[in-house]
């Protein structure tokens, strides 16, 4: 089941999306925990989506 959910994840383009967004919290200084990267963005968007523009700002 899991190998079939990461086909489909990783065809779509998301997975290598994924470890673009990690690299660049990284290059911010900020070492992410993945699982706490989940829980985020389920239980408060809003937040999680400040992360998002702080890492995407760090592409420059």
């Amino acid at each position: 089941m899991q190998f079939a959910n990461f086909r489909v994840f990783s065809s779509k383009g998301l997975y290598r999306k994924f470890f673009k967004f990690i690299d660049l919290l990284k290059k911010g200084g900020v070492e992410p925990d993945r699982k706490s990267l989940s829980e985020l963005a389920v239980r408060n968007p809003e937040s999680f989506k400040a992360v998002v523009e702080f890492a995407t700002s760090k592409k420059g």
